[in-house]
């Protein structure tokens, strides 16, 4: 449609395109949900064959690893980890209170720990892993382990 605006439209038309998939996809029979849009109560089976493939396991095991947000370290072991946590989420209260969210706080608080492994030069992507000790360091040979390496650093 082409128009001065939305209550004059002079020109209109209307265009019709022909898919190019032949076979495939899904059948009406098969997954009536696809076609219809119910999606809320579907099964796992149902799902499983729209999806292609098994569907992945959600569960955490609750070990800290690179890909997990800061604000997980709350349940890390290494005290690093935990006394950033613990900043980080004091200033997130603050702002809350304030009434003025604190964007770079809300940034940090949910960044992954690769994420500052990797931008940073406080520690290297194999170093990041101190801050949570690891899971095979006590608290303290973890935080040991990150300052060591800060200080080595090139």
């Amino acid at each position: 449609m082409i128009g001065s605006n939305a209550e004059e439209m002079l020109l209109e038309g209307s265009l019709a395109v022909n898919g190019t998939v032949t076979e495939g996809g899904y059948s009406r029979e098969e997954l009536p949900e696809y076609f219809s849009g119910e999606i809320k109560n579907i099964s796992d089976d149902t799902f499983r064959r729209l999806y292609g493939r098994e569907i992945p396991d959600g569960s955490w095991s609750g070990e800290i690893r690179m890909n997990d947000a800061v604000c997980q370290l709350y349940y890390g072991k290494g005290i690093f980890g935990k006394i950033f946590y613990g900043v980080l989420r004091i200033l997130l209260k603050i702002s809350e209170w304030q009434g003025k969210p604190n964007l770079n706080v809300l940034f940090n608080y949910n960044m992954p720990i690769r994420g500052y492994a990797k931008m940073t030069g406080f520690c290297h992507y194999g170093d990041g892993r101190s801050l949570d000790g690891d899971g095979k360091r006590t608290p303290h040979q973890g935080t040991a382990h990150l300052i060591k390496a800060a200080v080595k650093r090139d």
